[in-house]
């Protein structure tokens, strides 16, 4: 399969397609990615290179099967991917979180004007598109997947990513945790807060915390990344002349480390000098613009060098109702892979890390120069 094979005009491409396109390192790791994968329906190309963002998540989600060392059988036209290895079978099914209609999508041009909205909105916003993703898939199931033998007997898992508005990693895991458990962070003291739901209109009232109770009892976790992105490519790869603002999770602290870390693309030793002083420079003031109750500063804050991980920032949550709990097993293969396992302490409403995976990725963000 060559994905990047046009097959489109340029004035139908998709804005990200079109950026990677002549970009080598970005080629080499998704072609990497795609590599075995089958386009059962003959339209996987075509909608990489005209919608993007849906097709990115499926290949992601199978970059990161093959690594788990998962056998994917494309026999079956649905699920989106049938899964075993020795005595372990599941089924996911990926989605994506498009905007509301009428709303800038992800990739949208204007953005940048969008930095004015605040983060209460912006994770409002995502709150009821992944409510939405969720729903629709949950639907899917009561109307069709469960008379799919290998479905109704395996556990089945949605992998959802948020591509619904400009400067969606912004939102970080605030929404996730909100849609799944019910739960916020105070701001000022870190504490988890109770959501109960969420207001779509005025006139309706949507339930949070779906993992809180049997309402969505199909579905046994969900696997979810913020930062599944052309981002992450360029971070597993080699591209230089980048900065990566990120943050991670730190175990011995209430507060995420925050750092920054560049690549320079320059052998004149004078002029990568200058370089590192603007790239400074850029850091210094995005750092000063950040709200730092909820961050820490990294040692050093400022380093040359930097290596992502394909499942850095992959989140299994676990839905403590299910009706074909996530077993021993599969659960062990996640966290043996420093992937981010969670679930929900019924008893004492919170909720519960599975693996002590220390400096995960939370965010990050690239600026290209």
């Amino acid at each position: 399969m060559n994905l990047f094979e046009e097959i489109v005009s340029e004035d139908k491409q998709h804005v990200y397609f079109n950026s990677i396109k002549d970009d080598k390192e970005v080629k080499r790791i998704l072609n990497e990615w795609a590599y075995g994968f089958k386009d059962r329906d003959g339209k996987f190309i075509k909608e990489f290179q005209t919608t993007f963002n849906s097709s990115f998540w499926e290949l992601y989600c199978y970059a990161v099967f093959k690594k788990l060392n998962l056998k994917v059988d494309f026999d079956y036209s649905s699920p989106d991917f049938v899964l075993s290895k020795e005595n372990i079978n599941l089924n996911v099914e990926c989605v994506i979180a498009k905007n509301a209609q009428g709303d800038l999508e992800e990739s949208d041009s204007d953005g940048k004007l969008y930095d004015k909205t605040s983060l209460e909105e912006k994770v409002y916003k995502q709150t009821l598109r992944l409510l939405n993703s969720i729903n629709y898939k949950n639907k899917r199931y009561l109307e069709h997947y469960y008379k799919i033998d290998n479905i109704s007997e395996n556990p089945f898992i949605v992998a959802l990513a948020p591509f619904d508005q400009p400067r969606t990693m912004d939102v970080a895991l605030e929404a996730i945790h909100m849609v799944l458990y019910g739960i916020n962070y105070d701001k000022k003291t870190l504490m988890e807060l109770e959501i109960i739901d969420v207001k779509k209109n005025e006139n309706v009232n949507l339930e949070l915390g779906i993992f809180t109770n049997k309402s969505y009892e199909n579905i046994d976790a969900i696997m979810f990344s913020n930062v599944a992105t052309i981002g992450k490519v360029r971070g597993m790869g080699e591209t230089k002349n980048c900065i990566f603002h990120q943050r991670r999770f730190n175990k011995f602290s209430n507060k995420s480390t925050l750092s920054f870390n560049y690549r320079i693309n320059n052998d004149n030793y004078m002029e990568k000098e200058l370089m590192k002083i603007r790239i400074k420079d850029i850091a210094k003031n995005d750092y000063n613009n950040i709200d730092h109750k909820t961050f820490s500063k990294a040692k050093p804050l400022y380093s040359e060098g930097y290596k992502e991980e394909l499942v850095d920032g992959l989140h299994i949550f676990i839905n403590p109702f299910s009706k074909k709990q996530l077993s021993k097993e599969i659960i062990d293969m996640f966290t043996a892979s420093e992937i981010s396992v969670t679930t929900y302490d019924v008893k004492n409403k919170n909720i519960i890390k599975m693996n002590d995976t220390d400096d995960y990725l939370i965010q990050r963000f690239v600026e290209r120069y």
